[in-house]
């Protein structure tokens, strides 16, 4: 099983993970959430390479992530889609995450 990259934006409103994987079926992704975590997994049972390889670094028939919301996340508002090799998964925000820090003054 591959562990793919991932860059994650937290935005004002939003968490965004790019997950990168490249040359991928997008109908063969499988975005689940239990118990606050999101799980990201991918298998193409389908790939039928019997080609010779001397040396095989990158296996994109499987891949399998996780990422802990932590009760910061709208859950049934989380939206993704693949393009260009990339996996995009908006995460929107909860009330109580979207407050920003504030500062306090020191005497």
């Amino acid at each position: 099983m591959q562990l793919s990259p991932v860059n994650i934006i937290d935005s004002e409103d939003a968490y965004t993970i790019h997950l990168y994987a490249p040359r991928l079926n997008k109908d063969q992704f499988e975005l689940t959430t239990q118990q606050d975590i999101l799980t990201v997994k991918y298998k193409d049972d389908a790939r039928d390479d019997k080609a010779y390889y001397t040396r095989k670094e990158y296996r994109p028939e499987e891949i399998a992530r996780s990422f802990d919301l932590k009760g910061k996340v709208e859950i049934d508002s989380i939206k993704a889609t693949y393009a260009e090799g990339v996996l995009i998964i908006q995460l929107p925000k909860t009330e109580a995450a979207r407050k920003r820090a504030q500062s306090v003054n020191v005497s």
